[in-house]
């Protein structure tokens, strides 16, 4: 048995694998099982987790039952029961947990690194309108404090972490985010193929430009929208704007509805909502683009 340490990861959100903390979380857990090797890893996960997950998992995959909560309810659970639950009973233990996304459970079965992109749900108040949610934010601003190490995005988002969570700057961590190898130029007939099949697909037959932040508030997609509208009759060329990302809840203060918008500024014929994609079609969508576009965040968003 190597005596080299040995790390349990949080696999919540290979539940939301299209998501940019499921895409990151997936991601991490396969170069880490690359470089690391199986014996020194162990994937944590409800009874009741996907398929994703379990094919991820490769033999290392430790569970707990699963609860009858849903929603919510179930992701709290998991934090502050289920995973700390799954590590004591892995075997060989662990000797470090990392949870790749902003939380962490009160009472600790093992040290603990914790990823935190960005303080959004605590700072833009669409995100803790209710009571349950600034509850739930103040428990998982107490709990990561008690992190060995917590990793971030960017210099921002570190000195918001030492500031509004009150940790000391030696336990924060700038990694930046990296771009997956297969996000590069189109090179084979094979790639030429699947970008005229995404093309055909969702009927781009003009040159567009590519948005791919999700449609939450914090991202500001109506900017987008109408900075496309001011420039649309001034460029030469009659570019789309195909916009990837769905709605993940019915609630308007995060996600605002954009289709009144589109209306209004005559542009219903160059806006494409194309909703979620899955990773292949998502090269396919950049390799055919023109431009990709980055909303400018919202006031308090990192």
């Amino acid at each position: 048995m190597t005596d080299l340490l040995r790390v349990g990861y949080d696999a919540l959100f290979f539940e939301q694998p299209k998501t940019g903390a499921g895409r990151y979380t997936v991601n991490l857990w396969r170069h880490l099982r690359q470089n690391l090797g199986p014996d020194r890893l162990a994937l944590l996960a409800p009874g009741d987790t996907t398929e994703l997950t379990r094919s991820e998992g490769q033999g290392q995959l430790v569970t707990v039952p699963a609860t009858r909560l849903r929603g919510r309810p179930r992701k709290l659970w998991w934090e502050q029961r289920g995973l700390p639950r799954a590590v004591r009973i892995c075997d060989p233990p662990v000797d470090l947990v990392h949870i790749p996304y902003f939380s962490a459970p009160a009472v600790k079965s093992a040290p603990y690194v914790v990823t935190i992109h960005d303080l959004i749900p605590m700072v833009v108040p669409a995100y803790h309108g209710s009571i349950a949610m600034r509850s739930y934010m103040r428990l998982v601003g107490k709990t990561t404090r008690g992190a060995a190490l917590i990793l971030t995005d960017s210099e921002y988002s570190r000195q918001e972490i030492i500031q509004r969570l009150n940790v000391s700057d030696a336990k924060v961590r700038t990694i930046p985010l990296a771009a997956g190898r297969e996000f590069s130029p189109a090179s084979t007939g094979e790639d030429d193929q699947a970008i005229a099949a995404v093309r055909a697909r969702y009927e781009l037959d003009r040159p567009f430009i590519l948005n791919t932040g999700g449609l939450d508030v914090r991202k500001n997609v109506q900017a987008v929208i109408e900075g496309f509208a001011a420039a649309v009759g001034s460029i030469g060329t009659d570019y789309d704007l195909v916009i990837v990302g769905r709605a993940h809840t019915d609630n308007i203060r995060m996600y605002p509805p954009l289709d009144r918008l589109v209306r209004r500024l005559g542009l219903g014929e160059r806006i494409r909502f194309v909703g979620a994609v899955d990773d292949d079609e998502f090269v396919s969508l950049y390799r055919a683009a023109e431009f990709s576009s980055l909303p400018r965040p919202t006031r308090g968003s990192a």
